[in-house]
Parts: structure tokens; C-alpha cells; sequence
């Protein structure tokens, strides 16, 4: 093999299924299914991943009860495909959603249950009865069959993540007193009787895998003991080939969803516990990189690894990693934007860093016939997009970079240890374009509309980002004073003990974290009613978690003042001022496009392009696709 990650690509055994290699693509809806029917961008979306070295696919899940002929007549031609293309692959069996029903849906709100529906706790969930759990139980063997039939090599069950299934194993969810609650057996009848319609189903060979949830991380849920018991009592069945186990719930979502406050692999501490219960196949996912998914085998704790967003960033993960080459591997930066966030809306899934996902065969970057000029301005995350596409066109690329240093605003974002796949990324987009002869890039280059430049060129795309908003407050020249993205690298050591950041956005909240982490005692300043006040729960809820962790103080509804040489003075919105005492005070009240730079270059040339913050501020994915469309579509 050659390199390091050499015991990810042994063979391994499922049931009567042989496994190429470790790695599995995890199951994630996308939306690319039309009322659960197979299309053409649903199998390109998994053949990439397939042609990309996964071992293992498991297709997102489908709800049993709602299976028609159509849905079931559109498998196996698709299985085909993804065969030919050299994974095995599964089918995730979805045996109802319960309160975790999003609520635009519109559908039957069910549960164990009248429990709240997690979307709007209003609504409280009707508890489904006994006659009903009977027809999903037959449904779902039923299914199971022409699962088998069309060629799929095994079956998931979704038994996690407070979906139904989750909700009747669960005491806080299941109060009901017949046969399906009260005792543990009774709340383990509802899997238990649908693990047994499947097997009847298959035969006892085929690989029957069930996912579940070790610990909800949620209080009053589910413990880690208590998952542990559950995994025992379904092996002590003999109904089950492996297991698949995860953490979290819809209530604590940052688990479910991994994001980059919970850091790599989360369910690392019950992995022993799970290996310990069970000589079964063992498989897991949640933010895994290819070190904690070769840790993780070699240590005997997994048998396979689930790698989800990391093969949606990029669909040759698996071959990139067997081939050694690790710097071309693109990261997923974790943000969730796309993939989830999308899909959850209802629309198409795709992923902040990789345009393409979802449409495959749509956006194929082909090398051009007729050779360009590409002037790029500005190096952050959007330019190197743009300068990364430009260059495997064929194009000759100048890209011009007004500071020392690749990145932009992310640059500084990504300094923090939580937010290391933001740093990978950003490596591996300045990695990409260093290795392209054709692709230039010019640090320390500022590019106004009359450089001489920009004359030479066939297109040009204005990537200038924006430019922290300093506000005309008295005292904001002082020395005690230093701006945000100052204060992430080069006046570091400059900032004191005690700190007063002003402005509870994201990047204020993330650098209050990143120096309480150091030690530093952190206080921080809103005019609003809430920090991060746009971001949902699956960002809001870990960081107040570790806000709370290290005692950082929060001043709500507050503006700044002035600033003096020992504090800042601010006032409340009911007129009541207070000096905060500190060392240092940082200012992180938001960025401001550079229209001004990217205006006098379409005034001048009007058929540029402009691309990313300098036309509106937003998200590093926002402009990493706005640099992948604006370089595709030339």
C-alpha cells in the first residue's frame, strides 16, 4: 500500500456481503429523489462516490409506509450502476419519523407518544396505535424484500437519532402502559418486531445492519449505558449482523450533525464500550478524518467507518486517501450550510466546497480549446475557487492578492483549533492552485481599476472581499484597542488578560472562545437580544454550551460607548451606563463590502465579474460557489 492508512483498505465481512475496502459512504438525504423515486441526478450523485473508492453506500432512508411499486421498480437499475461502478451498497430502511417530522412536510404528526414535535413543540404528536405499528411492521418486511430482490447488498435500519423507532426504546419519549411500553422489553418490541420481519424476509445472511443511538446528549434521554444495553439486547436477538451507532438527537443536533464546536469524532469516548458489548461488525460516524477513521480501525474499536460530508466535498476521498495523497483531499469545513441545511428546506443538497454535488454531470470541468486570460482579484476562499476552476480549464491565470497571505477574512477565521477543516481547506485550495503551472499568483499585489493589469486580460473576476466596519467611537484609536481579525494573528500576544469584545457575531463569538480556551477571561458586547443571532441551533446551542464551560460573560443589549485606557463604557438600551474593565478591547462589529473596488472595475470593465463579499457579505461557501460558477461559466 505504501502509505499510513494501508488497514482502511483490507476487506471486511458483512453477513454473506464482502466489503472492498473500510470506508462507507453514510446515509444523508439530498433531495435528489422525486417522491422517492430514483432520477438521473440521484444515481450520479452516488456513482461519483462509487467511482471515488467507497467500499460501502448506504443510501439515504425511505419511509416503509409510504413504498409504492414505482419507488420499488426504480432500484435496480440504479443499484446497477453503483456496482458497476465498484461499491457494494445498502438500503436504509426509515421505520418512521415521529416528532422529528419537519413541519412543512405537512404529514400525520405520530409518535410513541403525545410527545411535542421537535420543529414547533405546540403541536403535540398523536400516538400511533397498535393496529398501525402492526401495518408498518409488515410494510417494512415487505420492503425488505424488494430491497433484497433489487440488488442491494444489505439493509440499515434507522433506529437513531429520536427518530420513531428511537422514540419507543426511550423512556422520556415512551409512557405508553400496553404491550409496546413500560417495561425495557416492551419499549424494545417495536424493533424487535420489526428486525424480525426483515430477517424473514431475507434470510438469515443478508446483512442487516441497525443504526442507533449510544447517548442523546440530552438530558433526561438516553445515557450511554443505557445505549449499551439496548446494543446487547438486539445482539442477544440474532437478528442483527452488525451494528452502526452514533450520538445525539434532534435536540442536541450539534451531534447528529457534527459541526466544528464538538470537534473530530465525538463518539470516540463510547467507542470502547460499543466494541466491548459486541464481536459484531461495528460502524460509526460523526466528523471522522482519515486519522480518527484509521485510528479507529487499527485500534480494533470500528470495522468500518462512515464518512459522509467528507465524501460529499469530494467524491475521490476514498481513492485520494488509498493513493496517498492527502493534500488533494478536499475537507468538508463542517459548517453544514448546504448539505443539511438545504435538503432540510427542502431543496437540493449540495456543499459549501463542492459546487458540483448534486449535479455531477451538469458541472464536468472540461479543459478549453480556446485559451484566456484570467485576472483574479483578491485571494480569498472565492478567488482560489475561481483561480482553481480557471486553471484546470486551461486558462493562464494572474491571481493578485493585496496582503501577504492566501484566505481573506477565513484566514483569520480559521485560527482557532475548532475550526481546523476551515484551515485544511483553505490549504488545500492554495495547494491546488501552486501545483498548476498555468495559475500565477501575485502576494502583496493591490489592483486598482486603472492597473495596467487588467488591460491584458480576456476576463476578469473581482474577488475583493470586504473590509472590517470601524465605527467613529470615541477612544477606538487607542493602543488597548485592536481589531479582529488583528487580534487572530498578528497583534496576538499583544491582548491582554481580561478581554471585552465588541460585537456578538460569529467571529466575535468565535475569537472570545478560541482565548478563553487560552486562559483569557472574556466578556462580550451586544446591541442585540442574543450572540449569534442568525445562527440556528446546531451552531447556538454548543457554543453557549462551551460559553457557559469557560465563564465567558455576555453583555446583551448593550452598545459600545467609549473606549479608555483601562475599559470600554457601555450602555444599556434603558440608559444605564458601565465601565467593563479590561486589558484589551477588540472590535468585531461585522465587515463591509469593497464596492467601492469592485464598482470603478466594472465601470471600467464592464463585463467583469464580481463575485463573493465585495457584492454582499455572507458565508465561506457563499463565495466559495460564487467563484466556482463565475470561473465554470466562462
Amino acid at each position: 500500500m505504501g502509505n499510513s492508512y494501508s488497514k482502511l483498505f483490507e476487506n471486511v465481512q458483512i453477513g454473506d456481503c464482502i466489503v472492498k475496502n473500510r470506508l462507507a459512504m453514510a446515509p444523508m438525504n439530498m433531495q435528489t429523489r422525486i417522491n422517492e423515486v430514483v432520477t438521473e441526478r440521484h444515481t450520479d450523485y452516488y456513482v461519483e462516490r462509487a467511482k471515488g473508492g467507497a467500499g460501502l453506500i448506504i443510501v439515504e432512508g425511505i419511509q416503509s409506509i409510504h413504498c409504492t411499486p414505482e419507488i420499488y421498480a426504480s432500484w435496480p437499475a440504479f443499484v446497477k450502476r453503483i456496482k458497476d461502478a465498484g461499491s457494494s451498497v445498502f438500503m436504509q430502511i426509515n421505520i418512521g419519523i415521529g416528532r422529528n417530522m419537519i413541519v412543512w412536510l405537512g404529514y400525520d404528526y405520530i409518535s410513541s407518544c403525545p410527545n411535542p414535535l421537535y420543529y414547533d413543540p405546540s403541536i403535540i404528536c398523536r400516538e400511533v396505535t397498535v393496529e398501525e405499528i402492526k401495518h408498518w411492521v409488515a410494510k417494512t418486511g415487505e420492503m425488505a424484500a424488494e430491497i433484497k430482490a433489487a440488488g442491494f447488498d444489505g439493509i440499515n435500519v434507522n433506529g437513531h437519532w429520536g427518530y420513531l423507532c428511537d422514540q419507543f426504546m426511550t423512556s422520556l419519549w415512551n409512557r405508553r402502559t400496553d404491550e409496546y411500553g413500560g417495561s425495557f422489553e416492551n419499549r424494545m418490541r417495536y424493533a424487535v418486531e420489526i428486525l424480525q420481519a426483515i430477517r424473514e424476509a431475507v434470510g438469515p445472511n443478508y446483512p442487516v445492519i441497525f443504526r442507533m443511538t449510544l447517548d442523546h446528549h440530552f438530558e433526561g434521554a438516553r445515557t450511554t449505558d443505557e445505549g449499551i444495553e439496548i446494543l446487547k439486547y438486539l445482539d442477544n436477538t440474532g437478528l442483527v449482523t452488525g451494528f452502526d451507532v452514533d450520538a445525539g438527537c434532534y435536540d442536541a443536533a450539534e451531534y447528529t450533525f457534527c459541526n466544528y464546536y464538538v470537534g473530530d469524532a465525538p463518539i470516540w469516548k463510547d467507542l470502547k464500550k460499543a466494541r466491548e458489548a459486541t464481536d459484531k461488525p461495528l460502524m460509526a460516524a460523526g466528523n471522522f478524518t482519515p486519522e480518527c477513521a484509521r485510528d479507529a480501525v487499527e485500534q480494533g474499536l470500528l470495522d468500518m467507518v462512515y464518512v459522509g460530508r467528507g465524501m460529499i466535498a469530494d467524491p475521490e476521498f476514498v481513492n485520494k486517501l488509498k493513493e496517498g495523497r492527502i493534500e488533494d483531499i478536499r475537507p468538508c469545513i463542517r459548517c453544514n450550510d448546504f448539505c443539511i441545511g438545504r435538503s432540510m428546506e427542502g431543496k437540493y443538497g449540495s456543499c459549501a466546497v463542492n459546487a458540483a454535488c448534486g449535479n455531477e454531470s451538469r458541472f464536468v470541468i472540461k479543459k478549453s480549446e480556446e485559451p484566456k486570460h484570467v485576472v483574479i482579484v483578491g485571494g480569498g476562499p472565492g478567488g482560489m475557487e475561481a483561480a482553481r476552476v480557471c486553471g484546470l480549464k486551461g486558462y493562464q491565470v494572474d491571481l493578485y492578492e493585496k496582503s501577504n497571505v492566501l484566505g481573506g477574512q477565513a484566514y483569520y477565521a480559521a485560527t482557532p483549533d475548532f475550526k481546523s477543516q476551515l484551515r485544511k481547506y483553505l490549504t488545500y485550495l492554495e495547494t491546488q492552485i501552486k501545483k498548476m503551472t498555468n495559475v500565477t499568483i501575485h502576494l502583496n499585489s493591490e489592483i486598482s481599476a486603472g492597473s495596467p493589469e487588467l488591460k491584458c486580460s480576456d476576463n476578469i473576476i473581482v474577488a475583493a472581499g470586504g473590509s472590517p466596519l470601524i465605527p467613529g467611537i470615541p477612544g477606538i484609536n487607542n493602543e488597548n484597542v485592536i481589531e479582529v481579525t488583528e487580534a487572530h494573528v498578528e497583534k496576538r500576544n499583544q491582548i491582554g488578560d481580561t478581554v471585552v469584545i465588541c460585537g456578538g457575531g460569529l467571529s466575535g463569538s468565535d475569537l472570545g472562545l478560541e482565548l478563553a480556551e487560552e486562559g483569557k477571561k472574556v466578556i462580550i458586547v451586544d446591541m442585540l437580544d442574543r450572540i449569534v443571532k442568525k445562527a440556528d441551533a446546531k451552531i447556538y446551542k454548543p457554543l453557549m454550551d462551551n460559553f457557559a464551560k469557560y465563564d465567558i460573560k455576555t453583555y446583551l443589549k448593550y452598545k459600545v460607548l467609549e473606549f479608555k485606557e483601562n475599559g470600554v463604557m457601555v450602555e444599556s438600551l434603558d440608559g444605564k451606563t458601565e465601565l467593563i474593565t479590561c486589558d484589551t478591547a477588540i472590535l468585531a462589529f461585522g465587515v463591509r463590502p469593497n464596492k467601492t473596488l469592485a464598482d470603478s472595475i466594472v465601470f471600467e470593465y464592464p463585463d467583469a465579474k464580481v463575485i463573493g463579499d465585495c457584492v454582499e457579505i455572507a458565508k465561506v461557501g457563499e463565495a466559495v460557489r460564487s467563484g466556482f460558477f463565475a470561473a465554470w461559466n466562462l
